[in-house]
């Protein structure tokens, strides 16, 4: 299925920080969105998890969105790996991967898809009784995406996952993420800090100034745009 979010609005009190934001999220397809820090972007995506109230459409197949609480995204399978992580600190590994699975009903999958989240991140089974809190910020990244993945996302949420990385420890993230993608065909929402890095990844990319959508097209279309190239790329 695919997500449609249509003329959304999201205000702070007085301040407007999404105007009618427009875009498609296609099944099995890789989306990034650009832009400047305060362009918007999280709030969009805390919207889409309905963590903040929003105004317009957002559809996920025949269900519209915005009439549903947090926790029925997450069953939707609209499921965020949030800026920081947010990882439970005081539970250890194998207790944060657990809750991720939670809210499903097919119990019986649990343990095959434990098995696979610590393949895609064997550190994460190196220390699967290490508190969250004592992991590098890399290991914690990978907890975050591991935790959504135990959730059966349809759509994965990913809000800069590579804030505070080292450049070997993106790598890694990023082909995890491409893993994902290849073998189980989720879709990945992906807003990042890199943008060459995420239109490199990506099939289709929109650019978000000042809460509405600017540009849009296909990834490697925009990557030679000369205006992206020179405002989010830093080429002149």
């Amino acid at each position: 299925m695919q997500l449609e979010i249509k003329n959304l609005h999201v205000s702070y009190e007085a301040i407007a920080a999404l105007k009618g934001v427009t875009l498609t999220i296609k099944a099995s397809q890789i989306v990034t969105l650009i832009g400047a820090n305060g362009a918007g972007k999280t709030t969009l995506i805390r919207a889409i998890s309905r963590l903040l109230p929003a105004k317009g459409s957002m559809r996920f197949g025949d269900c519209e969105l915005l009439s549903l609480l947090p926790h029925q995204i997450v069953e939707k399978g609209l499921i965020q790996v949030p800026e920081g992580r947010m990882i439970f600190h005081n539970l250890n590994v194998y207790e944060n991967l657990k809750l991720g699975f939670y809210k499903r009903s097919d119990k019986q999958n649990f343990k095959n898809d434990l098995e696979e989240v610590l393949m895609l991140f064997p550190k994460l089974k190196e220390r699967l009784k290490q508190l969250g809190g004592l992991l590098s910020g890399g290991e914690q990244q990978m907890l975050a995406i591991g935790r959504a993945l135990m959730g059966a996302p349809q759509i994965l949420l990913l809000d800069e996952p590579s804030l505070g990385l080292a450049p070997n420890l993106v790598h890694q993230i990023f082909e995890a993420l491409k893993t994902i993608h290849a073998q189980k065909k989720i879709s990945i929402f992906l807003i990042e800090q890199d943008a060459k890095l995420a239109l490199k990844m990506a099939s289709y990319a929109y650019v978000m100034e000042t809460g509405e959508i600017v540009l849009e097209g296909r990834a490697s279309e925009l990557l030679q745009n000369p205006e992206v190239q020179k405002v989010y790329l830093g080429m002149n």
